[in-house]
């Protein structure tokens, strides 16, 4: 039997094979047509780490530097290498893909990062607050087309699978994740997900298409493929207009156990935006609650530290929860705005309350214990030409011990020059 993880592992540790794929982009006939390169390098420094409150979120620490090459060749063929020196002299290829498009289909490989969610910023199952991990990829959808006489056929749809690689020193080392995302929008502004990921193989682990077939549809609960770790839920978001004003509320639901082939122990998102045409004070405003805790169920099997935890996988990445940032047994309170000042300056405002650790659990991944505090936070965007510098005040009034973000003032700078 082939050991799919080894073939995956041997694949992506050679980093070489993304600078081929780029350098094969750049090299295809002349023949073709084809977009010019796109360079970018960029610079972040950080007076020191803090927790993440701001939308944009950097995975690569205190101090990074990089360069980032993108050839797009006639629409169907996009190859990016990005190269990431990061603060413990290591590097980094992430953002490194290459992707083949045809028609409604795109497959690819690389380390993309993914936020499966209808909200802007996070989501429960898998957001951008961890590093990215290799997979290879497919995805599928169809927009609306309104001359569609069946009535199916108007409405748009998109359905994306992946299996990647993860890196975690805990429980199972070198374990594989499959995750699919299917999106439909059966009446116009109404949106609904359906998502899952089952982490599956890794080091002496069942590597093999039968454990990759129970990943993807299996009932893990049973049998030999027990071991397997899923999380499954749904989410939704409707747009309407509240005099004229566009108004949009969202939720995601996602359960980290399973019962009768159905998710449970579920954890929670809901939020809302507005967005303002006359930009007087803001330009959007919005308000988030996230809860992870999970109560103890009927069954038994649900309770205190359930969310992202399993018996034998660690639901993480690079140390990272592979969810939202306040990890298992937190909740948060997120208001945010956005003002945009003219076409050259924005500003981002956020205000957040959490709870971490609610559980006083000592292996939790942010804190030995349980903290609650508040963090805000003020970030600046400007867009001078081919400049793109962003400054970032960040305050919390409290430290997570574990992870190391410490109580006080953080200042935050990233400046990108695209050439």
């Amino acid at each position: 039997m082939i050991l799919i993880n080894k073939q995956i592992k041997s694949f992506f540790n050679k980093k070489i094979l993304y600078i081929l794929s780029f350098a094969i982009a750049c090299t295809t006939s002349t023949s073709v047509k084809s977009n010019p390169l796109d360079y970018k390098i960029w610079v972040a420094a950080e007076s020191h780490e803090s927790f993440p409150n701001a939308n944009y979120i950097s995975n690569y620490g205190i101090r990074s530097a990089g360069f980032q090459a993108k050839k797009d060749i006639n629409k169907n063929i996009s190859s990016q290498i990005a190269i990431n020196i990061l603060s413990n002299n290591k590097i980094a290829i992430d953002e490194s893909f290459l992707e083949v498009k045809n028609g409604n289909a795109l497959f690819g490989f690389g380390k993309i990062n993914r936020n499966w969610s209808f909200s802007p910023n996070t989501s429960l199952i898998l957001s951008k607050n961890a590093r990215p991990a290799e997979s290879i990829y497919f995805a599928l959808g169809k927009k609306n087309k309104p001359s569609d006489q069946l009535i199916l056929r108007k409405i748009p749809w998109s359905f994306e699978i992946f299996n990647s690689s993860l890196s975690t020193s805990q429980k199972i080392k070198n374990p594989m994740m499959l995750g699919m995302r299917a999106v439909i929008e059966p009446v116009h502004n109404l949106k609904f997900e359906f998502i899952k990921t089952s982490q599956w193989g890794g080091d002496q682990q069942n590597n093999n298409s039968s454990s990759l077939f129970a990943a993807l549809l299996g009932n893990t609960n049973d049998s030999k493929h027990s071991d397997i770790n899923q999380l499954a839920g749904f989410g939704l978001s409707f747009l309407s207009k509240v005099e004229k004003i566009p108004l949009r509320f969202y939720a995601q639901f996602v359960g980290e156990d399973e019962a009768g082939s159905l998710p449970s122990c579920y954890m929670s998102l809901v939020g809302s935006e507005m967005e303002f045409q006359e930009k007087k004070l803001f330009s959007k405003i919005g308000l988030e609650f996230i809860d992870t805790r999970i109560d103890t169920s009927s069954h038994g099997y649900c309770g205190p530290n359930t969310a992202y935890n399993n018996g034998k996988y660690s639901y993480d990445n690079h140390g990272r929860v592979l969810g939202d940032k306040i990890d298992t047994e937190g909740k948060s309170i997120n208001l945010w705005a956005t003002v945009k000042i003219s076409e050259i300056t924005s500003i981002n405002y956020s205000i957040m309350n959490v709870t971490i650790n609610d559980a006083n659990w000592n292996n939790h991944r942010l804190s030995s214990s349980k903290t609650d505090g508040w963090l805000a936070n003020i970030e600046a965007l400007w867009k001078i030409n081919d400049i793109n510098i962003r400054g970032n005040i960040n305050y919390q009034n409290f430290s997570l011990d574990t992870a190391g973000f410490k109580e006080g003032i953080s200042l935050k700078i990233n400046t990108e020059y695209i050439f």
